[in-house]
């Protein structure tokens, strides 16, 4: 991912969430480094989870995005609008499992570059250099 196609998902992200906090960024930053392969380390577990999580959504804030991006090959999908819009948790599942298979994940080198780059944005400054 190049420093512009990063710069124009944390805008996104910045105009979708105005109160971010450092670890939202680096949550969003760690994702679309190392992708879901992190969060699926046994299938069927993950499998599981995904669908109690679908069971037990509470009532989420209106405004919410069904799609959020993460890189130029990654997105998040915020199951509650995905539910709601009539969404296929199966159908999602075997895009996960197959994203698990074929996403090849970047390195905490990768990892450091993009958070050394969000430290000299200008929307690093809202936050207490400590917190960072």
């Amino acid at each position: 991912m190049t420093r512009e196609e990063f710069s124009t998902i944390l805008a996104a992200h910045y105009q979708t969430y105005q109160v971010l906090e450092p670890q939202d960024v680096y949550k969003l930053i760690y994702q679309a480094v190392f992708g879901p392969e992190r969060s699926v380390d046994n299938l069927r577990a993950a499998a599981e989870r995904l669908y109690l999580e679908v069971l037990h959504l509470p009532a989420g804030p209106a405004g919410v995005p069904l799609l959020e991006p993460l890189s130029p090959l990654l997105c998040r999908v915020n199951l509650q609008p995905f539910v709601q819009q009539g969404g296929d948790v199966r159908g999602l599942w075997n895009i996960l499992r197959r994203t698990v298979r074929e996403y090849q994940p970047g390195t905490l080198t990768d990892l450091e570059r993009y958070w050394k780059f969000l430290v000299v944005r200008p929307w690093a400054q809202r936050y207490e250099s400590a917190g960072l």
